[in-house]
């Protein structure tokens, strides 16, 4: 049997955050610089989703479906943190980067892969 829980990958920086490609297609989906030109994130169609501790800055409907398959309405999403509430993604070859940057900011931000479907 295939395991559809979402994998994760947790990392630790002092920055912004490292420049982060999609490991399905190789996007830029994350960049490290903030004054560059480019968005700071840009979705490729694997992405299921970019959040931080604020909250979403993108979510792709698989992703919505996926929660609403394991049984989580939209009501329910705004009572958890933005750590679980992306562990319970159920894809097959999902995968969630998880990256902290340690105190005094604490900021984590989230992002979430998975193969599209059928290919």
């Amino acid at each position: 049997m295939t395991n559809k829980k979402i994998q994760k990958v947790v990392f630790t920086t002092t920055e912004f955050g490292p420049e982060l490609h999609c490991p399905f297609c190789g996007q830029r989906v994350l960049t490290d610089d903030p004054a560059d030109d480019d968005e700071m994130t840009t979705p490729c169609p694997h992405t299921l989703f970019i959040a931080t501790d604020e909250g979403f800055e993108y979510r792709h409907s698989r992703f919505d479906e996926n929660l609403r398959e394991q049984g989580l309405d939209e009501e329910k999403e705004e009572t958890l943190d933005f750590s679980d509430l992306t562990d319970k993604v159920n894809l097959p070859g999902a995968i969630k980067f998880d990256i902290f940057v340690p105190m005094p900011s604490g900021f984590r931000t989230y992002i979430g892969f998975a193969p599209l479907p059928g290919g």
